[in-house]
């Protein structure tokens, strides 16, 4: 697939801001934020603000046993 097989992508300009409680990285199409505690990473839509999945933990560590987990 041209999609697999592609290398060579141009260099995404992106923001990164930084509070007590989480980290945002934004692309200006997309968000990650990233919460602190507890571990919690999320993807939004950067012009809506809406999630681009739909899980409420999509990506998590598990506190107990260290384990991170994707939905």
């Amino acid at each position: 697939s041209w999609a697999i097989a592609k290398t060579d992508w141009p260099q995404v300009a992106f923001t990164v801001a930084e509070t007590a409680d989480a980290l945002t990285l934004d692309t200006g199409e997309l968000q990650v934020v990233i919460r602190r505690s507890p571990l919690l990473v999320s993807f939004r839509d950067a012009a809506t603000g809406r999630a681009c999945n739909a899980d409420q933990r999509p990506i998590a560590r598990e506190p107990q046993s260290g384990r991170i987990g994707a939905s």
